[in-house]
């Protein structure tokens, strides 16, 4: 995938609704379950016999940048708006995923050595989207300075989310570096709240997607 750099005005970007992204190329990542072997714990494997999860089962991936910051725009299809928890509900949610070095095993996010950064988007967190690192099954942090940004909209049947970021937030260890000139990977996890998804019980994009900012 590549990210083209684009200058000039911006603001349109930051608008998931915005005539700008019309003319931006997009991808569609297809997203599976995750493995109930990739869960955290014996509870919550047993809790998923019989049960089926990974409701949604594609995104489409827009991004581009300006040489300061990177927006990715994601589209998606889900019949219910879930935008906080409710009983046996749960919000629906969406996350960027990076590996921080490379080499990190997107089933299990990462592992002590290879970890992975994640940019967490809900509806009721829209303000204060979560910049996260995991290093393994169920060891998700959070991590500041919180310089993500994020904007959704809900239209009919689907979500459209923005997510913006600077380029680098000078603390290697608290999230990944993207530069102009240079490949990483990405990945894309999705959760339906009237599903009852929520923390590794969702759907992702399964392999790690190339990605090449343009210098």
């Amino acid at each position: 995938m590549y990210v083209r750099h684009v200058q000039g005005d911006m603001e349109a970007f930051r608008d998931p609704q915005g005539s700008a992204w019309a003319e931006v190329p997009r991808e569609v990542l297809d997203l599976v379950p995750t493995p109930s072997d990739a869960q955290p714990n014996r509870h919550i494997r047993n809790s998923l016999a019989g049960r089926e999860w990974g409701a949604c089962k594609s995104v489409q991936l827009q991004a581009l940048h300006d040489g300061e910051r990177v927006y990715f725009r994601l589209e998606w299809t889900d019949a219910t708006c879930n935008e906080r928890h409710e009983e046996d509900l749960f919000p629906d949610a969406a996350a960027l995923l990076f590996p921080m070095n490379g080499e990190a095993a997107l089933e299990t996010m990462g592992s002590s050595e290879h970890p992975v950064n994640a940019w967490f988007w809900r509806p009721d967190i829209e303000a204060c989207p979560e910049n996260l690192v995991a290093r393994g099954v169920g060891t998700v942090e959070r991590k500041g300075p919180d310089e993500l940004e994020s904007k959704s909209v809900r239209d009919g049947a689907s979500w459209k989310v923005v997510l913006a970021r600077p380029l680098t937030d000078g603390q290697p260890q608290n999230g990944v570096a993207l530069k102009p000139g240079q490949k990483t990977s990405i990945a894309v996890a999705v959760w339906d709240g009237s599903a009852g998804e929520r923390a590794g019980i969702k759907a992702f994009s399964q392999t790690w997607r190339e990605i090449e900012l343009e210098s």
